[in-house]
């Protein structure tokens, strides 16, 4: 088979040559979670951590409140944890899918994916309200589960709540809830593993801080790894690369190519299975992205990182990327060569004939 390299793929094979990975995970073999986290009960809820020469990473689970209106003005100084008594305090806790195989009895057997995941639903900020009883304040103050600016139901909108990150940055980006930052020294790929639980419409972003924009999943980056219940004729769970996103959320049916006694193939909604596996995109020096899910629980497992190289490590030739490639119809149903009209393969769009 001829081997199409182009002069830009030279120069990637390059500077692969030179390329060298660094590798942490932050949680043990055993889900034991890394004891820098802190010791059970005593969890230290904003951690900056360096695992690796050229990797800094921070972790923020919930958190005290920094900012809260009071009468339409900025506090000066803001309610002490102690005054929020619905305010959770942080924790770290591991979650996990058994991700290898199963035995000749059915029983699931190999390595689980094992990922921390902290409290707290990211978010830009809020808008408390303080406690009255007997219609005198009481100096305790709490926050609604709502969106400001959303419907109250009542023909108005809220003027009290949260305000949940937009990923055109235009809300800011969270200060609160859980979610990761990852600062690289120098230019390469980055590969985190996720735990995303189940959850239709549940958006997971990469977000570059410094615009608070996300990236893109159809040009930026790309989800691969195991959605909880798809599996092979033989039990094991399916790798899937890619995982199909849409509006980042994971959507779309997978089909498994098995098929019961009367036919049917087994057609599994992803976006209602827990998904893991590895977000790997290309990141540049001393840029912080952060990873966060929003209004969901999002595990963050560790990183690879590459260095000096822009991850591709081989060269495809068009022939082998269009015969291996996922293709996908505009549903996000993953489909065959056989299907007729409009389809997505390497993110891009095209009619099969």
């Amino acid at each position: 088979m001829n081997r199409i390299i182009t002069l830009a793929a030279v120069a990637l094979m390059a500077m692969s040559a030179n390329a060298q990975t660094e590798s942490w995970n932050a949680v043990a073999a055993d889900g034991t979670i890394d004891s820098q986290f802190g010791a059970d009960g005593a969890w230290n809820n904003d951690l900056t951590l360096n695992p690796t020469s050229n990797v800094t990473v921070h972790f923020l689970s919930s958190g005290n409140p920094i900012e809260v209106e009071k009468s339409g003005a900025w506090a000066t100084v803001c309610p002490t944890q102690e005054q929020w008594p619905n305010y959770s305090e942080a924790s770290y806790k591991t979650e996990n899918i058994m991700v290898d195989s199963v035995d000749a009895t059915g029983a699931q057997v190999g390595k689980r994916f094992y990922a921390v995941h902290g409290s707290g639903v990211p978010y830009t900020m809020f808008v408390g309200e303080e406690q009255m009883k007997d219609d005198a304040p009481t100096g305790f103050w709490y926050v609604k589960s709502q969106e400001i600016g959303a419907d109250d139901g009542n023909g108005g909108t809220n003027t009290t709540g949260y305000k949940y990150y937009a990923p055109d940055g235009s809300k800011g980006v969270p200060t609160h809830g859980f979610f990761v930052e990852i600062t690289p020294k120098v230019a390469g790929q980055m590969k985190v593993g996720f735990w995303a639980n189940k959850g239709g419409g549940r958006k997971l972003y990469i977000v570059d801080k410094a615009t608070g924009k996300a990236l893109d999943p159809a040009t930026d980056y790309h989800a691969e790894g195991w959605v909880q219940n798809v599996k092979d004729a033989a039990g094991n769970m399916i790798y899937e690369k890619p995982m199909p996103i849409t509006d980042y959320c994971f959507a779309g049916q997978f089909h498994t190519g098995t098929f019961d006694d009367n036919g049917e193939e087994k057609v599994v909604e992803i976006a209602n299975q827990r998904k893991v596996g590895y977000l790997v995109w290309n990141v540049e020096a001393n840029k912080t992205y952060m990873l966060f899910g929003n209004n969901w629980q999002f595990g963050f497992q560790g990183y690879e990182f590459t260095t000096g190289t822009t991850g591709i490590s081989e060269v495809s030739t068009t022939a082998t990327v269009a015969a291996n490639a996922p293709i996908y119809n505009l549903a996000g149903q993953k489909v065959t060569k056989s299907y007729k009209g409009v389809v997505i393969q390497n993110g891009k769009k095209f009619v099969q004939k």
